[in-house]
């Protein structure tokens, strides 16, 4: 059985009773280093990037067998990772025959992409965040009289006024700016 090595850095007794990794994030422009668990003594191992196989040089032990009898062995492929996506896979051969494969590797080359900035929020209500204000009402002393009205600060531009001329004096001016936003007021 072969399979590649989680990390150079193993909390387990032996780095070959490790669970394998299925992906990884690598840097573009490096060699990349093999790590791989096979029996016996291999002759010959290749890192087959996306399919296609390299050679894997300078293939050694690094950690003897543990007690199924796999052995740590490194060496390194040299490939030009740019930045993307890649599936891996390694060959250990002693001899000519294929003594087993490691099964698939997904790799990133590469920083992944950051997730796209989250939406902006949604825009506040402007009557809210600015309200029409009305300062001050010269109230009318009839319901054909004239009034005034005072805005206070970030005046609006006024589109519409509504008098509401009640018989007990509690009158209700209703003001309504360009931006639809309105204001009302009692008197007193």
């Amino acid at each position: 059985m072969l399979a590649f090595v989680a990390s150079p850095a193993f909390a387990q007794a032996h780095p070959c009773d490790a669970a394998w990794p299925t992906s990884q994030t690598i840097t573009p422009g490096a060699a990349y280093r093999v790590q791989l668990c096979a029996t016996g003594t291999p002759t010959d191992a290749a890192l087959l990037v996306n399919g296609t196989e390299r050679p894997v040089q300078a293939l050694t032990r690094v950690q003897g067998p543990n007690a199924s009898g796999r052995s740590l062995f490194e060496g390194v492929a040299t490939v030009s990772f740019v930045s993307g996506a890649y599936t891996l896979d390694a060959r250990v051969f002693t001899g000519s025959v294929e003594q087993a494969r490691a099964g698939v590797l997904a790799v990133q080359v590469g920083a992944v992409a950051p997730p796209p900035p989250p939406p902006p929020p949604p825009p506040s209500d402007p009557c809210v965040s600015n309200p029409l204000v009305i300062s001050g009402v010269k109230w009318p002393t009839s319901n054909t009289g004239t009034r005034s009205i005072t805005f206070g600060v970030g005046t609006k531009r006024w589109l519409k006024e509504t008098l509401e001329w009640r018989a007990d004096g509690k009158h209700v001016l209703t003001v309504t700016d360009d931006r639809g936003c309105t204001a009302m007021v009692r008197k007193p």
